[in-house]
């Protein structure tokens, strides 16, 4: 007769008591000796609840920070005018604060709200040239320029980091479709220098994580040939072809803050081809290993702006659905709960 160790290699642990269910437990089973049953560790899906209102709709914006201390900057408001407007968020409202140095949309950005950082973008509405590369940095008050991006990256770049170790990369130029660069920069707070490559040249993709351990993921890829679910990992010179995406899609939302290469979220975007939509609410969390899916949000949307605290919380805001029509709403996620089963036979 076939064992359980015989299928899976190894034997069902036998405890007195349930271990604490956890992101660390979760999936994990074994026997409680105590009650005669066999348990399991699981989690829910996560889910989205309205935050406040941005004061200005519009899409194509950057956000910086963590869902209880945020920042929106820039982007095109609904009667598609380049804004600087920036914003800052406590975890219940928005307040504008000073504007960007100049309105730019579809930029790198990253930090938290007392010290993040944006550059390149575009300085045109329809997000066309020029491609400026400029860096400025945010202290939470002011911002203050710094030095020169060395590419021009071009309808959206990925990007991740604090201030002092920061990277950007892929991006197109002109024309964008089909397109995509591989370049990749990395900004020590004061000046930008090469780094390596990525290997899917792509652009609108989704950045995390820091200069020595990055991640990107989704995007518009060079040809239809290639996947926008790929996904790529950096360690501070190369990076590496991991686990894809789920659901491919570009113009997703993975803010700046504490997302890294072992924890993260991303949400929304557009999706090639659409089924049924183009723009999706699918949210996908990041474990350093694979995609999962998590909770929906209300909202299917693109071009958004996020905070987020690893694959533990987020917040999405503004945005685009569908086409030209923007929004002001924010969104926080709340991580799942994690709770014990018992495995029953029926």
């Amino acid at each position: 007769m076939a064992t359980y160790k015989g299928i899976q290699g190894f034997s069902v642990q036998k405890l007195s008591e349930d271990p604490t269910a956890s992101s660390d437990t979760e999936g994990q089973l074994w026997y409680n000796s105590g009650t005669g049953k066999f348990n399991i560790a699981v989690s829910g899906a996560g889910t989205w609840a309205s935050g406040g209102a941005l004061n200005n709709a519009r899409k194509a914006l950057g956000g910086i920070g963590i869902a209880t201390a945020a920042v929106a900057m820039g982007g095109v408001n609904p009667l598609t005018t380049l804004v600087g407007y920036v914003e800052e968020y406590n975890g219940t409202a928005w307040t504008e604060v000073n504007n960007l140095p100049a309105a730019t949309q579809f930029f790198a950005s990253g930090g938290i709200l007392t010290a993040g950082w944006m550059a390149g973008g575009s300085t045109s509405a329809t997000g066309d040239p020029p491609f400026p590369l400029t860096t400025n940095e945010y202290d939470g008050t002011s911002w203050a320029a710094s030095g020169n991006m060395t590419v021009t990256h071009g309808y959206g770049l990925s990007a991740g980091g604090p201030q002092t170790a920061a990277w950007a990369g892929t991006g197109a130029v002109p024309p964008p479709a089909p397109g995509g660069i591989t370049a990749c920069e990395e900004y020590n707070g004061s000046s930008w220098t090469a780094g390596g490559a990525v290997n899917t040249a792509r652009y609108g993709a989704i950045g995390a994580g820091t200069v020595t351990a990055g991640i990107i993921a989704g995007g518009w890829p060079d040809s239809p040939a290639t996947r926008s679910e790929s996904t790529e990992t950096y360690n501070g010179s190369s990076w590496t072809e991991t686990n894809d995406l789920n659901t491919g899609r570009f113009h997703s939302a993975l803010g700046g803050g504490t997302a890294s290469t072992t924890s993260a979220l991303v949400a929304g975007g557009y999706q090639v081809p659409s089924s049924p939509s183009h723009w999706v609410a699918l949210t996908e969390s990041w474990d350093g290993t694979s995609w999962s899916e998590a909770g929906d949000l209300a909202s299917a949307r693109d071009t958004m702006g996020a905070g987020t605290s690893g694959n533990t919380s987020m917040l999405a805001f503004g945005g685009s659905n569908p086409g030209p029509s923007m929004k002001d709403a924010t969104e926080e996620f709340t991580a799942p709960v994690f709770s014990v089963k018992t495995v029953t036979v029926s």
